[in-house]
């Protein structure tokens, strides 16, 4: 019995075991926190040279670029490590993987203020950067070695800037930039509008790349080589190419890795005929983010995607009874508002702490615009991929369709979170409140499991 439950839930325990030491150090203020050597040490000095690569997607907003550095300080070659740069003019043609030497000063990121609820402090330290280097001028960053454009990381990168320039150019800015938060991801794209009546509906969540990303890519690709005649087991194996280029163009975000690793653990065990519990694809995603890079575990994105994700999982078996519900349409509905209802009961306590606010809207909103938001991310996918690769080809009348139904997307986000009702402000709940709340709430999912067991007996 006990080789059993260590066969089933080993996995779990190991990660659960790993995750308590983490939470251990950081209550005792020991993790996330900058080496002797880090290059954060060298803040206040009045100029700083620093050489290395890039590490993420530049993104350039408001007339300036920013990314994530990895590199050492010139001619300090002792201090090395993560260090945000920030230029203050724009650089479209800066590539991932590009070596940079680059020379401003350096400063600490800034906690929660009086006048800014952002701690943009916490959010760095989560991705092991805790010092931001400003350079002035265009003549201070120099480019040392390009990207070979057959690499793979170059071909994800020149994929990810081509489809945004295809929308941006067919479509108006606020439709496309809705677009492509749904298919590759918001960063950097959102209107500061468009961004607070997202969150103010509740449906934010469909702007950041998640597993719905992931199942639509996987469903539309096994129905295409099936089409084909092509076997499933083989198509499977098919479809874990598109998976991970994909998951290369839209960013390395957690949530973006979260739903690769898990959807490449489902394909290999799909395609090996095999059956296994939601929970393993779940806990290998968490650990190797976690062993990759421990301090995600600190920032809102990694908690919010696994959160939410943990709790579907644990409502998944109590939702299956929904299945018996006739006609379809009123399973559909009933089925859409549980998940969604059990999504919100998962992270609100997140969101109030992160937010300051919980949205009420989207209970409705997930009800509705979240399913359609599935067919449109599927139709912007292909028409943008079909874009970039022969754009004067895309027939006029299917981006015409598409204007009209990113209009009326738009119309209804406005709509809804108009509303009055539409979020609650919030104070930041203490962190011994919640760990109560998801005590209760385990305790009521157990209750509820217990009874549905006996119920079957």
């Amino acid at each position: 019995m006990i080789a059993s439950f260590l066969k089933r839930y080993g996995l779990v325990i190991v990660a659960g075991a790993y995750t308590a030491a983490l939470l251990i150090l950081h209550a005792l203020g020991r993790f996330p926190t900058p080496g002797p050597q880090d290059l954060s040490r060298l803040a206040g000095s009045p100029v700083l040279t620093v050489e290395g690569r890039v590490i993420n997607f530049p993104l350039t907003r408001w007339g300036q670029t920013r990314f994530l550095l990895e590199g050492r300080a010139r001619p300090l070659e002792a201090f090395h490590g993560r260090v945000v740069v920030n230029l203050h003019f724009p650089m479209p043609m800066l590539a991932p993987e590009e070596v940079v030497r680059v020379r401003g000063w350096l400063t600490r990121p800034r906690g929660p203020g009086p006048r800014r609820s952002f701690d943009e402090r916490t959010y760095w330290a989560s991705q092991r950067a805790y010092s931001i280097l400003h350079v002035e001028f265009p003549e201070a960053l120099e480019r040392l070695e390009g990207v070979s454009h057959s690499s793979w990381s170059q071909r994800a990168w020149s994929f990810h800037q081509q489809f945004r320039r295809f929308w941006f150019r067919h479509l108006p800015s606020e439709e496309a930039a809705l677009v492509s938060g749904m298919t590759i991801g918001s960063r950097g794209v959102l209107p500061p509008k468009l961004k607070e009546q997202c969150i103010r509906a509740g449906v934010y969540h469909i702007l950041v790349v998640s597993g719905q990303n992931m199942a639509l890519i996987i469903a539309a690709g096994v129905g295409l080589l099936h089409l084909l005649r092509i076997p499933r087991r083989r198509a499977l194996w098919i479809c874990s190419l598109p998976i991970l280029f994909y998951a290369a163009a839209v960013g390395s975000d957690p949530p973006v890795t979260r739903a690769s690793i898990m959807a490449m653990v489902v394909l290999a065990v799909a395609a090996a005929g095999r059956d296994v519990p939601g929970h393993i694809p779940f806990t290998w995603a968490w650990l190797w983010i976690l062993l990759r890079q421990p301090e995600a575990l600190f920032g809102a994105s990694f908690q919010l995607s696994f959160g939410a994700t943990a709790s579907l999982l644990a409502a998944f078996p109590l939702l299956r009874s929904l299945e018996a519900v006739k006609p379809r349409v009123l399973r559909w509905l009933l089925q859409a508002g549980a998940m969604s209802l059990s999504a919100q009961l998962g992270v609100w306590p997140l969101l109030a702490h992160y937010f300051h606010q919980v949205s009420l809207a989207g209970l409705v909103a997930n009800v509705t615009l979240f399913p359609w938001s599935g067919g449109i991310m599927v139709a912007g996918l292909m028409l943008g991929a079909w874009g970039v690769w022969s754009p004067e080809t895309v027939p006029a009348f299917l981006l015409d369709g598409m204007h009209g139904v990113l209009k009326g997307t738009l119309s209804a986000i406005a709509h809804v979170s108009g509303w009055p009702w539409a979020v609650i402000p919030v104070s930041p709940p203490p962190w011994g409140a919640c760990v109560i709340y998801y005590a209760i709430l385990i305790c009521i999912l157990w209750k509820l499991y217990h009874a549905k067991k006996s119920a079957r007996i």
